[in-house]
Order: C-alpha cells, then sequence, then structure tokens
C-alpha cells in the first residue's frame, strides 16, 4: 500500500453547480499519493450524488455524508478521517492548480517545516486575479523560521485563512487542534491561531496556487453587500469571535493581541456606520473595551497594529465631535479618490 503524502479535506454544502471543477482540481494532481477526503454537510440538492458518482471514478476519493452542523465539524469530521502526512484545506466552490500538492510537498521535504503558506487567485466573474494583500516581503519569503520568533512579520505577511496552507497532520492531531463549533465567523482563523500557538516553523511562499471564489450567493463569505446589510449582526459576530480568542488563546500574550487586532480592525472598518444608530454608544464602549487590552504592551509595539491606531483616531474624533463628519464624508471621499485607484493600480 502507497504512503499517503497529502490528506485534502475538502468540504460541501448545497454546492451541484462547483463540486465538479472542485473534485477533478484534486482528482488530476501531478502528485498522486494523496487522499481526497469530501465531507458532505447535509447537502439538500444534487451534491451528494455528484460526489458519489466521482468516487465511482476513482479510489482515491473518500466521502464522509453527515448531517449539516455547519463547516467547523466538517472539517473536524475530515481531519480526524485524515491519514495523510500532510493536511489542506479546499472549499468546495474553489479549486487548486495542478501541481499545487506536488510544489507544497517538495517544499515540506525540503525544509521539514510544520506548516507552508502560500498565495491565492481570486474568481472574479470567471476571471483570476492575484491576491496581493498580505504578498509576502522578501524578509521573509521561502525562508523557514519559526512563528515565536516572527510573529509581527507573520501577521504582516501572511493572510490569516486555513485553506491556503499545508499542515504537518500530526501538529494538529497530536495538539488536538480543532475548529470551534460554536462559532459561525472567523473559525477558520481561530484554528490557523490554535496551530500558530504551539511555535511551528513557518514557510511562506510565493507560488499562487489556490482559486478562491471572491462571492457566492450562499457562500459563508458572500461579499460585503451583504454585510453592510446587517451591520450589528456582522458587529456582534466579530465581538463574539474577538471575546473567544481573548477567552481561550492563553499561550503567548503577543500572539492573542495580534489575533484580536485583526479582527478589531476588521469590525472598526466594516460596523462604523453603527455610529449613526441606536447602537452608537455599544460601538464606541467596545472598542474602548479593546483598546484596553494594548496597554499591557509597549507604544512601540501596538502603534505598529492597525487595529490599535484606527481605534485610537475613532476615539479622538468622536471626543471632539469630529467621526460623524469623518464617516459620512471624509472617508467615502478618500475611498473613491484614494483607495479604489491605488487598489486597481497595485493590481494591474
Amino acid at each position: 500500500m502507497k504512503k499517503i503524502k497529502i490528506s485534502i479535506i475538502a468540504t460541501f454544502y448545497n454546492l451541484e453547480d462547483y463540486v465538479r471543477k472542485c473534485v477533478n482540481s484534486l482528482t488530476q494532481q501531478t502528485l498522486k499519493d494523496i487522499e481526497i477526503i469530501c465531507v458532505n454537510d447535509g447537502s439538500t440538492d444534487n451534491t451528494i450524488k455528484i460526489l458519489q458518482k466521482l468516487a465511482e471514478q476513482d479510489n482515491r476519493i473518500k466521502i464522509i455524508d453527515k448531517k449539516n452542523e455547519g463547516v467547523s465539524i466538517a472539517r473536524n469530521t475530515g481531519i480526524q478521517a485524515a491519514s495523510g502526512d500532510y493536511i489542506m484545506f479546499v472549499d468546495g466552490d474553489d479549486y487548486l492548480e495542478l501541481n499545487a500538492c506536488e510544489i507544497l510537498y517538495q517544499k515540506a521535504i525540503e525544509t521539514n517545516v510544520d506548516l507552508i503558506s502560500f498565495q491565492r487567485n481570486l474568481i472574479k466573474a470567471n476571471t483570476l486575479v492575484k491576491d496581493t494583500l498580505f504578498y509576502p516581503s522578501n524578509k521573509i519569503k521561502n525562508k523557514p523560521y519559526f512563528f515565536y520568533d516572527k510573529i509581527e512579520e507573520t501577521f504582516k505577511y501572511m493572510k490569516i485563512l486555513c485553506w491556503d496552507k499545508l499542515y504537518k497532520r500530526n501538529i494538529i492531531q497530536s495538539n488536538n487542534i480543532k475548529f470551534p463549533k460554536n462559532l459561525n465567523y472567523g473559525e477558520d482563523s481561530i484554528f490557523l491561531f490554535y496551530c500558530l500557538e504551539i511555535n511551528p516553523q513557518i514557510l511562506i511562499i510565493e507560488d499562487y496556487l489556490y482559486n478562491y471564489t471572491v462571492s457566492r450567493e450562499n457562500s459563508l463569505t458572500a461579499g460585503m453587500d451583504k454585510i453592510k446589510q446587517n451591520k450589528y449582526s456582522t458587529f456582534s459576530k466579530i465581538v463574539k469571535c474577538i471575546n473567544y480568542i481573548n477567552n481561550n488563546l492563553t499561550t503567548n500574550k503577543l500572539l492573542k493581541l495580534h489575533s484580536v487586532n485583526r479582527f478589531f480592525y476588521l469590525l472598526i472598518n466594516i460596523c462604523s456606520n453603527l455610529y449613526f444608530t441606536q447602537q452608537k454608544q455599544e460601538y464606541i464602549n467596545f472598542i474602548k473595551q479593546i483598546l484596553e487590552l494594548y496597554k499591557d504592551f509597549d507604544k512601540k509595539t501596538v502603534e505598529k497594529m492597525n487595529g490599535y491606531k484606527l481605534g485610537k483616531r475613532y476615539l479622538q474624533m468622536d471626543k471632539y465631535h469630529l467621526l460623524g463628519v469623518y464617516l459620512s464624508i471624509i472617508r467615502p471621499i478618500g475611498k473613491y479618490l484614494i483607495v479604489k485607484p491605488y487598489r486597481f493600480i497595485k493590481t494591474n
């Protein structure tokens, strides 16, 4: 029996229009010694039938058909079933480059690192666009290092996601690392935080190997339009995520602060219009509460963190009754005249 080099855990929920492309990108990998664990999370469309037909054509496909319990439990089920030397995750509406596993396994063998982070393409209207957000600098890419030696650089140059990574299976299973089942927002980031907490040896590479569907009507990450429709619901989810991080990451205080900071910055950006609603005071009070966490660290450390800088700026403007003007006039003008043109030039 051949040694399984990589276990790919792919999760599906009502993805009949995407499942073939996703699974075909796995069965056609140039590295053949893999297992493909397809977890059907209680789909009510034809997803399971399509998976079963694909499994008839390739005995490396293992199907786990379970009731709908959410993506965290689906991924945890896949981890439990995995037997490869390494593990990676794929969402059922995304797909891999055909040489992804071969490139990653070769680099893993050469360096013996615990975790490899790679780059992704964004699928926008059936067009692939390179995602340059958090693209690694020459200071850190292709150079193995232990996480605790370069915490700041890791958070600056690595996307805090679970599925653009390759993991040694034994660091996940031996440390009982799981996705938090009681969260429906940020669970993939928290899984990665748990992995970072054990101080893995990391390699960040510049290869674009994952193709990510930016928005889909029923996706968990269906884009900013849906989020903006109910900012308070999103606010509540991110608050729950931040509180979870604050209560459960305990090994390294700087890791915890960077983890909170990533979601704190996201919260302020996404939910800033709560300032014009009846939840204004709750929003401002939460900013004040989180800023208290930064007081245990020196000024030089925290002033590099975007969540801290933005939170301090918002409170200062609120103090002088300027935050409403900034949010309603200055920021929108800057977004359309500065930010969008800059991003267009950067990605083209």
